[in-house]
């Protein structure tokens, strides 16, 4: 709750005062359309989880916690491969909520858990350019002052670019280029600006994976989302399936079938396409994510401690 209380609450200035110039006037029958949303939405994001730590209500534990929630969000989505920040925070309005209907769900990304850890970089980005004599604070306090006090409008990407080169005195093209592109995000950089390291490794999940949830409808189970890669996937169950029969159970019977199995074990499912009933196989396995750990880097400088002990004051 005091994590929605502070998001809303910071968006009396982002997005009521400080916004991109698409949004407002608003068209509450096609919606506005904006590549910029990992502003208004993603920073907010961001700004929700300092001004807790800022209030004393979290710790720097908590903090890094917060960011490392959205950066496994992203990172062990396959949509990262697929769709830029941009183009997420473009495609809002496009095919139902958050561009995501039919297959497209894995091939689309949140600008919920990639917004915030984009301007976790571009803040200590500014931070290690400047001596940590300026922060995103900084850009943030500009737009308000030069777009909504003195311009009364919103800013365009042009703007928002100027601004933060401006405070940063450095091009932010290297930041920029995690909104426009789906080019991998250098962590280790950028972190290290702040004292900190990053470890990465793959960990596997106990139990068989499927990589298909379902939901109920009346007495009929259906498949709600299938990820990809998966077992499912290659047995061509898809979102919207009408799953009639597992192992020869009830469809209602889904988990517990499920629960029964090992990684290697076959699936046999009926199911219904165009109203008959076809037959398909899966061969359960494992599943893997990314998975990091934030911790301090050893021998930092006095910099990097300075930039560290100001950002999670």
């Amino acid at each position: 709750m005091l994590n929605f209380l502070a998001h809303e609450y910071f968006h009396h200035y982002n997005v009521k005062r400080i916004r991109p110039v698409e949004l407002g006037p608003f068209d509450y029958e096609n919606g506005n359309r904006t590549k910029m949303l990992w502003v208004s939405e993603g920073l907010t994001v961001y700004y929700e989880y300092l001004i807790l730590k800022r209030a004393g209500i979290t710790d720097e534990k908590q903090l890094l916690q917060s960011l490392r929630n959205n950066l496994l969000a992203f990172e062990n989505k396959p949509g990262r491969l697929y769709q830029s920040l941009a183009e997420a925070s473009f495609e809002t309005w496009s095919d139902g909520p958050f561009g995501r209907t039919g297959e497209e769900a894995n091939k689309t990304i949140s600008y919920y858990d990639k917004g915030p850890v984009v301007g976790w970089l571009l803040d200590l980005k500014i931070r290690h350019e400047t001596q940590n004599k300026k922060s995103l604070d900084d850009v943030m306090q500009a737009l308000y002052r030069q777009y909504y006090q003195s311009k009364k409008r919103g800013f365009t990407e042009a703007e928002f670019k100027a601004l933060a080169e401006k405070i940063t005195n450095k091009p932010i093209d290297d930041i920029l280029a995690y909104v426009t592109t789906t080019h991998e995000l250098d962590y280790p950089r950028y972190l290290q600006y702040a004292g900190l390291a990053i470890d990465t490794t793959t960990k596997t999940l106990a139990g068989s994976w499927l990589g298909a949830s379902t939901r109920m409808r009346n007495d009929t189970l259906i498949v709600a989302n299938v990820e990809w890669p998966s077992p499912a996937w290659d047995a061509k169950l898809r979102r919207q399936t009408v799953v009639v029969e597992i192992d020869g159970r009830p469809a209602r019977q889904w988990n517990d079938v499920l629960a029964q199995k090992k990684p290697g074990d076959t699936v046999k499912f009926v199911y219904l396409q165009n109203n008959e009933r076809k037959e398909t196989t899966a061969t359960l396995g494992v599943k893997k994510e990314k998975e990091y750990l934030i911790k301090p880097a050893a021998n930092v400088t006095a910099l990097q401690k300075s930039i560290f002990d100001d950002w999670a004051r």
